[in-house]
Order: C-alpha cells, then sequence, then structure tokens
C-alpha cells in the first residue's frame, strides 16, 4: 500500500491534473455555450446539438488514444513532448470534460435567454458584460455543469493512464492507484483509496457548491438626491416595418410616428402583433423597414417594461443600481425606490418580492436608464 507520503503524492498529482483540466474546459466551454445558446434556431444549430451531446459519453480509453496520437512521436503535437506528463494528462481530461461543460452550460444559457434575453439587450451592455449577466443568472446550472465535469475528470482512468504512464511519483493519480492495487491483488488497499477518493470528491463538491450573495447594504441608499429624469426625445419614427416568424406574417408595413412628450396606447386583439411592434420600435427584433430617431437600449436610450418580470439580479438593490454598474451613471437606487414606495424592501431578495413589487421594481430598473 502507499505510504502517507505517497499517498500524498498521489492526491496531489489528482487535483492537479483534474482540477486544472475542469479550468480548461470551462474557460473553452462557457464561451462557446454563450454563442450557441444565442444561435438563431436551424438545422445546423440542432445538428451542433446533437453532436455534442453525443459526446457526453465519449469513452476515456477512445479519448487516451487519440491524445496518444497526437502526442506520440509521429504526431502533430509531438514537439510539446506532452506524452506521459502531468501536461499531456490535464490535455486529455479537458478533451473529456469539454462536452459535459459546452452542452450543460448551453442548456442552462438557453433557459435564461428565454426569459431574459431582451432584458439583457435593454440594459446596453457590452457582449463581455451580457456573458457575465448570463453566468449571474445561471450560476447554480453552470455549477453543477463544472461539478459534473470534475466529477468525470477525477474518477476517470482510462485517459490518464494510457497518457501519463502511471509513472510513481509523477504521473500516478487516485484512479490509477486503485488499478495498480487491484491487479497485485491488495484490495484492502484498493478499497481504502476508493473510499478516499469518494470522500475527497465529496468535499470538493461541496466546496463548489454555490453561496448565495447576500451582499453588502453598505452606501446604498444617498442621503440626497432625485430619481432621473426621461431624456430629450422630440421625434422618432417607423416606416414599413414588417416582421414574420416561420412564414407567419406578425406584422405587415407599419407606419408610426411618435413626438416626444405624448403618451401613444396600442390596442389590438390577444395574438393581433401589439408586443412584436413594441419590440420591433425597442430594436429587439430584425424587421424589414426603417427605424428613424430612436435611440440604441442602454442609458438615455430605448427602454422596455416587459409583461413577464425578467430581473436581471439577486436583490433589489442590485437590480435598480445596474445602470451604475454597467455603465458607472446614476447615483439614485434609494429615491428611484421611494418613488414607487418600495425603499423598504432595497435589501430585499427578487425572489421575496411578490408580483405586483417585481414589476414596480422592473419600472423602477428602465427609468434608472434615464429612457
Amino acid at each position: 500500500m502507499l505510504g502517507v507520503e505517497g499517498l500524498d503524492g498521489v492526491v496531489a498529482t489528482s487535483l492537479l491534473t483534474s482540477g486544472s483540466a475542469t479550468l480548461v474546459a470551462s474557460l473553452i466551454g462557457i464561451p462557446l455555450a454563450s454563442m450557441c445558446s444565442t444561435m438563431k434556431s436551424g438545422y445546423w444549430k440542432s445538428i451542433l446539438r446533437v453532436g455534442v451531446r453525443s459526446l457526453y459519453g465519449l469513452p476515456p480509453v477512445v479519448v487516451g488514444v487519440w491524445v496518444y496520437i497526437l502526442l506520440s512521436k509521429d504526431g502533430v503535437l509531438a514537439d510539446l513532448d506532452w506524452l506521459f506528463t502531468i501536461q499531456g494528462m490535464i490535455f486529455a481530461q479537458s478533451v473529456l470534460v469539454l462536452p459535459l461543460i459546452w452542452g450543460g452550460v448551453w442548456r442552462v444559457f438557453e433557459d435564461v435567454n428565454i426569459k431574459c434575453e431582451d432584458a439583457m439587450k435593454m440594459t446596453g451592455g457590452s457582449s463581455i458584460q451580457i456573458l457575465f449577466m448570463r453566468l449571474s443568472l445561471a450560476k447554480r446550472g453552470v455549477m453543477n455543469s463544472i461539478a459534473i465535469g470534475f466529477g468525470r475528470a477525477i474518477a476517470e482512468v482510462g485517459a490518464v493512464l494510457m497518457i501519463g504512464g502511471n509513472i510513481a511519483g509523477q504521473t500516478r493519480v487516485m484512479t490509477t492507484s486503485i488499478v495498480l492495487e487491484t491487479s497485485v491483488g491488495n484490495l484492502d488497499s484498493a478499497l481504502t483509496l476508493g473510499f478516499i477518493l469518494l470522500i475527497m470528491t465529496a468535499s470538493i463538491m461541496l466546496f463548489i457548491t454555490p453561496f448565495r450573495d447576500f451582499g453588502s447594504m453598505k452606501e446604498i441608499i444617498p442621503e440626497k438626491g432625485s430619481y432621473p429624469k426621461a431624456s430629450s426625445f422630440d421625434y422618432a419614427k417607423i416606416s414599413g416595418v414588417s416582421y414574420s416568424i416561420d412564414d407567419v406574417v406578425i406584422l405587415k408595413e407599419i407606419d408610426l410616428e411618435l413626438k416626444g412628450g405624448e403618451v401613444v396606447v396600442i390596442l389590438g386583439e390577444s395574438g393581433s402583433g401589439k408586443t412584436s411592434l413594441l419590440r420591433a420600435i425597442a430594436g429587439l427584433v430584425e424587421v424589414n423597414g426603417s427605424r428613424e430617431g430612436v435611440p440604441s437600449p442602454g442609458p438615455g436610450g430605448c427602454q422596455m417594461v416587459f409583461q413577464e418580470s425578467a430581473p436581471l439580479t439577486s436583490f433589489v438593490y442590485k437590480e435598480v443600481g445596474l445602470v451604475n454598474k454597467l455603465h458607472s451613471v446614476g447615483e439614485f437606487t434609494g429615491p428611484l425606490l421611494d418613488s414607487i414606495k418600495m425603499v423598504e424592501k432595497i435589501g430585499a431578495p427578487i425572489s421575496s418580492l411578490s408580483g405586483g413589487e417585481l414589476q414596480r421594481v422592473m419600472v423602477a430598473r428602465a427609468i434608472s436608464f434615464s429612457p
């Protein structure tokens, strides 16, 4: 059986290899998932989704063979000299884990997009800022995907055995140690190592489980100030706007003029295209026709409050202060919430609000952008 000193080295190598592979796969898989989640639905997106999911069950020994060929002296990556090294093991496990993280995060990002994609666009945030908003909204699902990937990496034996060679003191990890002890008949030692691996994995899973962010309440409510006024707006016009979904005409050659200071009410029966028209004005859908004078989403631009509330943060003060976080403007969280009789809820979790309270916070968020 491994001595204490040898066991420490094996545990350290296991954590280094699997942890690094999970990190590499996450850094590649999460941006890929974000891009895939925003792709237009169609044939190629379906093919890509099926392909990624098909790799969930990728056999470790197959990965080991492919990576071995790449790293061998005749392989295209031979110059790296990674065969029988920790770097090679990390490479192999990264390939093995990537589809799990990519596909899992893709799914949770799409769930977020269904409810919050338009709301995120209304903030006028950059692509990177919107990516981090997606991560925040989907953090539990993202962490679950990463945890599944790490579990796959630390429990696999085929790829690391083929690429690392199970060299004592260098590339030996927990799983290959268990295989070695079993092969020489030391079943008690193998079972002990298996129990240690189980405890170690469970402890790490508990450690990476996302904790609820309670945030800080310091310096949130300004002593003085007032909520923002609407930006100057004179005139806007949309002409000949048409919009279809799967060859079904939703809007057909709509003309509309908007003047600063007036209130326009759009009436129509259910399914007549009222929401689609508003989304067209806001620039949330691609339409045929022209939009003149309508400012882009963001501070001082167009804002839309949605029928289905789409909070982008976990707490009330963060929701109304989002414009400051994204664009470094606005110091009116307290006065804004006071104006809608919600100041006592400034530190409340979004999940604790009633439907009416949440809708008022959504209005305050839109006003905070000085639309």
